[in-house]
Parts: structure tokens; sequence; C-alpha cells
């Protein structure tokens, strides 16, 4: 079988064996396709964000409706030789909260991002209860 792709975008930085790209883009008739990551060519480790979206159309090559579709954001961690692939559960709550409640403001302050360190001082308690607070019902 083939497969086509209308576009492929990878911009990226070499820098002493490190493989960094901010928003890599890969597109055909079904599939929409978004990574930023890095790859460590000497140690042979991944750390990616991928996110395909899976959409019901082929006109979204060139038309101008926005795009519908299934998307599952996935992190990819691990070797070369071994990797991992595991769904991106943060950034699925995310945005599940940006549709369920439109115009709030915060939710990215809700949950801390991935690898960062969250002092005390901002736990995601203390996170969640001011976005609670922020609500119209939450006063």
């Amino acid at each position: 079988p083939r497969t086509d792709f209308a576009e492929l975008n990878a911009p990226f930085t070499l820098t002493n064996g490190l493989f960094e790209t901010p928003n890599t883009t890969l597109v055909n008739p079904f599939l929409r396709l978004a990574a930023k990551g890095k790859a460590d060519l000497v140690n042979e480790t991944l750390d990616f964000r991928v996110k395909p979206k899976f959409v019901s159309t082929m006109e979204g090559q060139g038309g101008k409706t926005p795009q519908s579709g299934v998307a599952v954001p996935v992190i990819v961690t691990g070797t070369f030789s071994s990797p991992k692939f595991r769904p991106d559960l943060e950034s699925i709550m995310k945005e599940s909260l940006k549709k369920e409640l439109p115009g709030a403001v915060g939710l990215d302050e809700i949950l801390p991002d991935r690898g960062k360190k969250e002092d005390e001082s901002t736990s995601v308690e203390k996170k969640a209860k001011d976005f609670i607070k922020g609500l119209p019902f939450g006063k």
C-alpha cells in the first residue's frame, strides 16, 4: 500500500549531537501530525511530544474549513532501540477543560508542566483552588 503525504515541514537544529525540533508537521489526507522535542544522537535517547490528529475529510489539504477530528497527544521517550510511548494525559486533561469551560482563565496554570518541579507555594492543589475561585460559580 502507498501513503501520500502532501506536506512535511521539519525545522530543526543540530548542536553537539542534540537534534531539536520546535514544530515539525506532517500532513496527509486523513492525518495531521505535529511533533516537538529532541533526540540525543550521541546517547541515542528520545524526548518528544507527538500530536496526531485523525480527520474525517480530505478537504483539509488546502480546504477553507477548519478540520475537526480526534487528537491524542503522545509522549515518546526512551532510546532509539527501545522507544516508549504513553498518552500525554496532562495535555488531554487541559484540552478537555478548555473545551468544557470556554473562556475560563488560568487553565494552563492548574497542572505543573511535565518535567518541571513545582515549589510548595504553587502546589497543584493551590492552583486548582485559585482557578475554581476565578470561575463564575466558584465565588
